[in-house]
């Protein structure tokens, strides 16, 4: 696929998972649990060359390396992005400890308006990942620790109730009943 044309920026993450490398890399390269945290179609081929397709096609990558359980590195495609804007998606996941994994992801090529000339992409592009990939890891089971970005109120309101505010069940409701 061809580089964005036009200017563009860099995004990068780093999450840190409390778990193994491959339990990330399965979380991540299995069509079921894609789908399972993402709640929406995926298409996932890990395989260099293989298609890597998320939320019902707004996402359209394909692998270009895989070295399991360690990098993967795709070129990405938004939906929402100008025609032939393509960026380069790198994957790393390193093991510091046991048990701990630390994932890092740098996407280049990031064009800095999407096809109707509006802003903030690069701002979208890793609330998407912090928010919609590695902050959802969190129905499969995967602790994710808060980075320094997500430090303070609304992180510590969300790990007390247990889980992210988008896929928390809504409670249920109660009426008093009435005495009348």
């Amino acid at each position: 696929m061809p580089r964005s044309p036009g200017a563009t920026t860099i995004v990068l993450l780093t999450k840190e998972f409390h778990c193994r490398p491959a339990d990330v890399w399965d979380a991540l390269t299995h069509p079921g649990r894609v789908q399972a945290f993402t709640r929406a179609p995926a298409t996932i081929e890990c395989r260099p060359g293989g298609a890597h397709k998320l939320f019902g096609g707004a996402v359209d990558a394909a692998f270009t390396e895989v070295d399991a359980p360690n990098r993967m590195a795709l070129s990405w495609r938004f939906r929402e992005w100008p025609e032939g804007a393509t960026s380069r998606v790198v994957l790393t996941l390193a093991e510091p400890s046991a048990g701990r994994t630390v994932a890092t992801m740098t996407q280049t090529d990031v064009p800095t308006t999407n096809r109707l000339g509006n802003g903030g992409v690069a701002a979208a592009c890793q609330a998407g990942w912090r928010d919609q990939t590695f902050g959802r890891l969190r129905c499969l089971g995967m602790d994710a620790s808060e980075g320094e970005e997500r430090k303070g109120v609304r992180a510590r309101e969300t790990r007390a109730r247990g889980g992210l505010p988008h896929l928390d069940p809504p409670a249920p409701s109660v009426s008093a009943p009435s005495y009348s």
